[in-house]
């Protein structure tokens, strides 16, 4: 199928509500909708974002869509100084249009905004995609995963890098009947242990849940640094924490059908976490979490969190765990930064599974903020769109 035949049609930041309704009972986008309506309501309340920015493109074909790129405005701050990017977000083409260029004309069309580009947790294809439309290397970002799940390969919690017996007999064939119901009680003896061994730390500090973050708190973004990063400040945190764009089933309500990325699951929640001294009046810092459960698997992210104090870092940790001891997590993921204190933990060290997650960019000109940084950009686990799915 030849370019001619395809469409791009590019919608605003100030169209994209409209749009993301008109959508909803529009025959082109039957087959394949371009946005959720929960997403497109939470992204017209971007912080870093202006009117006009381009927010979506959609590729029609007679009048149908088959495929779509989306963009999520940013802000890169160089000590002072702020410059527009866009990140590069849920980049979709229906199967039957793959391999004809289309996918390539779609990230052309983004190229010619001429704002500095910039993407991470994106699939192989979409990578050779960017790579082939001269995108490079920006770094990657470690992370970890605990994986709580590896128990259910294992004969006991407290066995480690063994098999099970070869010949199992009644106990094997109990396992293979009662696998699930062992696993969570598995679980359920590791998370107890470790809540034990870090049941002293409670009394050093107080949590107050809250819906957004007080002004009053300081976020990483005023400290001084040496490097470049992208922005999220508290207006960006609470925008996320009032305006998911991923909900629980129960909350969802009427959205576009054919959207291929996720936005409902079982359960969805952000947890905000106000952290005090002892005395319930001078603040420490502030700890993010999101705890998803989809198809029986349940997870719990560590996100945004600042301390002012270094050594009050492991707080972030401590909530982790007791949050996904409280819902038996099959898996606690988070940044690279807590990994110290997580292989401190009975029985966890063998859990962890450190990951990379890439980052590619494509600077609008050879000396555009991005091009000049690009070396000196300190990524965050919370980068793009991560931290709302």
């Amino acid at each position: 199928m030849e370019h001619h035949q395809i469409k791009i049609k590019k919608v605003k930041l100030k169209d994209l509500d409209e749009f993301s309704q008109n959508a909803l009972n529009d025959p082109a986008y039957q087959d394949l909708a371009p946005i959720s309506l929960v997403r497109a309501a939470s992204q017209v309340n971007n912080p870093l974002a202006e009117p006009d920015d381009i927010t979506l493109l959609v590729a029609l074909c007679k009048g149908r869509c088959i495929g779509y790129h989306g963009l999520l405005p940013g802000i890169l701050k160089i000590d002072e100084n702020y410059s527009k990017i866009y990140w590069l977000v849920t980049f979709y083409l229906d199967a039957g249009f793959r391999g004809q260029g289309h996918g390539k004309r779609l990230v052309s069309e983004i190229q010619n905004t001429a704002v500095d580009l910039v993407t991470t947790g994106i699939t192989a294809g979409a990578e050779g995609a960017y790579r082939s439309m001269g995108f490079k290397d920006l770094g990657d970002l470690p992370y970890c995963q605990l994986r709580l799940d590896r128990l259910q390969s294992m004969h006991s919690p407290f066995q480690y890098g063994g098999n099970k017996p070869e010949q199992p007999g009644v106990f094997g064939s109990m396992f293979n009947r009662f696998g699930r119901w062992r696993y969570q009680l598995k679980k359920q003896m590791v998370y107890r242990i470790v809540r034990q061994k870090l049941e002293a730390k409670k009394n050093i500090f107080q949590s107050r849940l809250v819906n957004r973050l007080d002004e009053d708190l300081t976020s990483p973004m005023a400290q001084q640094s040496p490097y470049a990063s992208f922005h999220r400040d508290l207006d960006t945190i609470n925008w996320m924490l009032q305006h998911p764009w991923v909900v629980s089933r129960k909350d969802a309500g009427k959205d576009v059908q054919n959207y291929y990325f996720s936005r409902v699951r079982d359960l969805f929640e952000l947890v905000a976490l106000e952290i005090f001294a002892p005395d319930g009046n001078t603040r420490k810092g502030f700890l993010i979490l999101s705890i998803s459960l989809n198809k029986n698997k349940s997870v719990v992210k560590i996100l945004d969190y600042n301390f002012y104090d270094p050594q009050d870092t492991f707080i972030a940790g401590y909530f982790g765990i007791q949050y996904a001891k409280d819902l038996l997590a099959d898996r606690i993921e988070y940044p690279g930064s807590l990994n110290d204190f997580f292989e401190e933990q009975p029985f966890f060290k063998r859990l962890i599974k450190e990951k990379k997650r890439l980052y590619l960019f494509y600077p609008n000109s050879n000396d555009s903020p991005l091009a000049v940084s690009a070396g000196k950009i300190k990524l965050d686990y919370c980068d793009g769109d991560t931290a709302f799915t």
